[in-house]
């Protein structure tokens, strides 16, 4: 009995698991991807050419 909840659980999840993705969400993983990517190359470029912090 445990096995056949294993083995519908395991289906379910196989089908779940070989739908690809929507485009929507590739293209906001993407996006996302991209803003981080920039915010982290600003910061980094920001403490680099800054000798001193002013708080």
């Amino acid at each position: 009995m445990a096995d056949d909840k294993i083995d519908y659980r395991s289906e379910k999840i196989r089908n779940i698991i070989n739908e690809p993705p929507s485009k929507i969400i590739c293209y906001g993983i993407t996006i996302i991807s991209i803003v981080l990517s920039v915010l982290i190359a600003l910061v980094y470029l920001i403490i680099r050419n800054t000798s001193y912090i002013v708080i």
